[in-house]
């Protein structure tokens, strides 16, 4: 069963160079140091915090770790710590390691550890807007991070490990750059956001989840790019009511789907690498007007890109092949497949199915099927069901042709399958360039 909760590559770093860097943010104040040698060092972090204004820093030596503190940031301030291996705030188990409250709050150099278990809590809960948090080990804690009604938060360089729940768990949130992190071993998923639009996913490296890599529900015009999700047992991106969205330029590997869209429109799936996935690299359910381009699927045991009851899509340009069916389509109308290279599938190249009485309406928005390269396949295409007609032009069929391709199926009438035919009257010569 999926656990889905509802709620109303790291590098070292100068801590230096972090301040200068963050100066944007929060500039001016002076700074509270808390371990380490000096005659007004704080022995707590909470109490420097409790003294600090807005702009100030507060600096952590690793002298006295680990601190076990349950910390609350209600100011506008930079929390440092000396090292990230060494400077270990212990939540004890009781609550949230650190919880946010306050806006343009910094958070760099931690070790962040042991939140409550079961709680909705966090090794950082964040509510509220314009924070960063960068060069983290969040670890073994109930969620990761999780933001709740959030905005304009930056999440980047952090390695997240080893967390109950998901890695990255955010609600009602926009504008969140997450970038550059490690997040694996997490029990849930990687990442997951809910009712959150506008937000950019890049560069994170997702390894071994039980559920998702990525997973995105009701949330719109999201980006998510070049992350490498690997041995994410159920999906490695999943979009469910979710619209507008663009995923470009991932490696998807050793998951059961790659990507999954379920009830979505409009989104792009560009130039994406899935392979060594055990049931559908792509997977469009009751989806519409989504466009599938230039994307390398290679290697699985059972579908390259599957449609199902799904309308206006566009399929184009990608590299379909090495698997049981290349391209299954079913109960689905008025998509265009186009200018994909289809070759050495197992089963079929390309398979239309038909099991649900339309009415005649559904029925004349026939599929367009055009400018392919069948080739090597056991059989390059097939159909079968209660309505068997798409429209095929020039597709390439393995070797010239001058004359007119066939491609038999069956047609099922009061339960008989009678043997059909659809015509490609006009099939290419040569191979196309894709």
């Amino acid at each position: 069963m999926i656990c889905t909760v509802f709620i109303p590559i790291s590098v070292g770093f100068n801590v230096k160079d972090l301040i200068i860097e963050q100066s944007s943010i929060i500039s001016g104040g002076k700074t509270l140091y808390v371990g380490g040698s000096g005659p007004e060092n704080y022995t707590k972090i909470q109490e420097a915090i409790d003294d600090a204004v807005d702009s100030d820093t507060v600096f952590v030596y690793d002298d006295n770790s680990p601190y076990y503190e349950n910390i609350v940031v209600d100011k506008s301030i930079s929390l440092f710590g000396e090292d990230k291996a060494t400077t270990v705030i212990d939540g004890g188990n009781i609550d949230n390691v650190i919880f946010v409250n306050a806006n343009w709050v910094n958070i760099s150099g931690f070790t962040i550890q042991n939140s409550h278990e079961y709680k909705i809590v966090a090794g950082i809960k964040i509510d509220s807007n314009h924070n960063s948090i960068s060069d983290n080990i969040i670890t073994n804690n109930n969620f990761g991070i999780l933001l709740l009604n959030s905005h304009s938060v930056t999440i980047s360089r952090n390695k997240i490990s080893n967390n109950l729940a998901d890695g990255i768990f955010i609600h009602l949130g926009s504008n969140y750059v997450l970038s550059d992190n490690i997040i694996i071993n997490n029990k849930n998923s990687g990442i997951q956001f809910q009712h959150s639009n506008y937000n950019n996913i890049s560069g994170n490296y997702i390894l071994n989840h039980s559920y998702f890599g990525i997973i995105l529900l009701y949330s719109d015009n999201n980006t998510i790019s070049n992350n490498s999700i690997l041995n994410c047992l159920n999906c490695g991106i999943d979009l469910y009511s979710s619209s507008y969205n663009t995923i470009i330029d991932n490696k998807i590997t050793n998951t059961d789907f790659g990507i999954l869209l379920h009830n979505t429109s409009n989104n792009k799936i560009i130039d994406n690498s899935i392979s060594i996935i055990q049931s559908t690299c792509i997977s469009l359910k009751k989806s519409f007007n989504n466009i599938i381009i230039d994307n390398s699927i290679i290697s699985n045991n059972g579908t390259g890109i599957i449609l199902s009851e799904s309308v206006g899509n566009t399929v184009l340009g990608n590299i379909v092949s090495n698997h049981f069916s290349g391209i299954s389509i079913k109960d689905s109308f008025e998509n265009t497949i186009e200018r994909n290279l289809i070759s050495n599938n197992s089963n079929c190249g390309l398979y239309l199915s038909f099991w649900k009485i339309l009415d005649n309406k559904s029925y004349s928005k026939s599929n367009r099927i055009l400018k392919n390269n069948f080739i090597d396949n056991e059989k390059h295409a097939n159909f079968w069901g209660y309505y068997c007609s798409a429209k095929w032009y020039q597709n390439y069929w393995g070797r010239p042709r001058l004359l007119p391709k066939f491609i038999f199926g069956e047609l099922k009438i009061c339960n008989i399958y009678i043997p059909w035919i659809n015509i490609d009257w006009r099939p290419a010569f040569r191979s196309y360039d894709i």
